[in-house]
């Protein structure tokens, strides 16, 4: 064999190896866009969006929406075609898609959006309350609640203008008693022991110290609270006054306990 043709062979062969090459690189390209949009298309096929609840007394559901819900088809769902309330739930359906999007969590469990909604009136507002679950991967999933409140004339109120009308200390007040005694209700096991003896032990201590930094007077604590006829309630949300385990709160106040 001449050195031409061991020339030639060696070429071709570098050509192959490199052609082979390629390939695989192509292959494993593909291999992972595939997966990636598998992963993406199981995670919406898991989600549950549910931002419209046709029995509100009973927070039943009846129709189902996945993530591609549109925000027409949203709009549509709210009562009065509330655009504020739909425009609350798009933004958050898109934080959520984010979510799963950057989590790969979508073999563990089904990632869910659950956004149902209740009404309120008082004499001199109406409100909408979104009572929100989401997972999106993790140890568990966050609840959390948002409420839109309008005046007579229809014009969105901001919660601390609401709040301005009403002596915030005695709110604050009726919220660290609520919350004292619903915490010793949930955490103490030991009933013979009154409510005053359980914040004087050292567990009582630390749990009253996590109440009074959950119930100060700060925007934080109260940027969720609505009037329901002659009461003013206000959310707590989870971690805010107590573990996780024990979930979030709502504070029911009669207004004629906060009047200035």
């Amino acid at each position: 064999m001449n050195t031409k043709n061991i020339r030639n062979q060696k070429i071709s062969l570098r050509t192959s190896l490199g052609v082979l090459l390629a390939l695989i690189v192509v292959i494993i390209f593909c291999s992972v866009m595939y997966y990636k949009k598998v992963s993406r298309e199981l995670a919406i096929s898991n989600m549950n969006l549910t931002p419209i609840v046709a029995k509100v007394s009973d927070g039943v559901a009846e129709v189902n929406y996945f993530a591609t819900a549109t925000k027409a088809k949203i709009l549509a769902r709210y009562p009065k075609g509330d655009k504020a309330a739909a425009d609350y739930i798009y933004g958050e359906i898109a934080k959520f898609n984010s979510e799963i999007g950057n989590s790969g969590y979508v073999d563990s469990a089904p990632n869910q959006f659950v956004a149902p909604y209740s009404t309120s009136t008082s004499k001199d507002t109406s409100t909408v309350i979104f009572k929100i679950y989401k997972f999106a991967g993790g140890a568990h999933g966050n609840q959390y609640s948002k409420a839109i409140i309008r005046d007579n004339a229809n014009n969105i109120i901001e919660v601390k203008y609401m709040l301005a009308r009403y002596d915030m200390k005695k709110i604050v007040m009726n919220v660290e008693s609520a919350l004292k005694n619903e915490y010793y209700k949930m955490a103490n096991d030991n009933k013979s022991v009154s409510t005053d003896e359980y914040y004087k032990s050292e567990l009582g201590k630390n749990a009253l110290r996590w109440i009074k930094e959950g119930s100060a007077a700060t925007s934080t604590n109260y940027n969720v609270a609505w009037l329901d006829g002659d009461n003013l309630n206000v959310y707590i949300s989870q971690y805010q006054a107590w573990p996780y385990v024990y979930g979030d709160y709502t504070v029911t106040i009669p207004l004629n306990q906060i009047r200035k």
